[in-house]
């Protein structure tokens, strides 16, 4: 049966497959620093992976779809963290959307459109971005709690952990 957790990636054409391309639990258990890191998703769990993976020597590129790195964040604070990031070494890219990628035993090659369109070849990707939560069957979210924040209309589903 279904059960309540996270709906895959938020970037349908790049599959994870744990190697080149990682989500943050692959991240965490990686055995050697990459060389090269494209980071999909300057959010909260996207620039912590900036900075660690930074702070190890890696070469990081944070690429962000939203005008701002944290972008429900206040812009002072994401203001001040991008100019920290970027006198660390960490390149960061906003108002840019991947729109192709391309995974070889080299690494993965990435093409952005937007405000940087480019492309970009690095030996890992991690996807940081938002993906759907899903909650289905509906019988389940008896088991869930749901939280609407009023000042950000998100909706969180908050399942028991073992649902997840």
């Amino acid at each position: 049966p279904e059960r309540c957790g996270r709906w895959g990636s938020c970037v349908p054409f790049l599959p994870v497959d744990g190697v080149k391309v990682l989500t943050s639990r692959e991240a965490m258990v990686l055995t050697e620093i990459p060389r090269s890191l494209v980071i999909i998703g300057a959010g909260p769990i996207g620039v912590e992976f900036a900075w660690f993976f930074r702070a190890f020597g890696a070469e990081v590129t944070l690429v962000e779809m939203l005008p701002q790195v944290l972008p429900f964040e206040d812009e002072e604070i994401a203001a001040e963290l991008t100019k920290q990031f970027t006198r660390s070494g960490i390149r960061i890219l906003t108002e840019t959307k991947l729109e192709q990628a391309q995974v070889s035993n080299d690494g993965v090659t990435l093409s952005f459109s937007g405000k940087s369109p480019e492309t970009i070849e690095a030996e890992k990707v991690l996807v940081a971005c938002v993906s759907l939560m899903k909650y289905s069957p509906l019988g389940r979210l008896c088991r869930c709690r749901v939280i609407v924040c009023p000042l950000r209309f998100f909706i969180c589903f908050i399942c028991c952990p073992n649902e997840l």
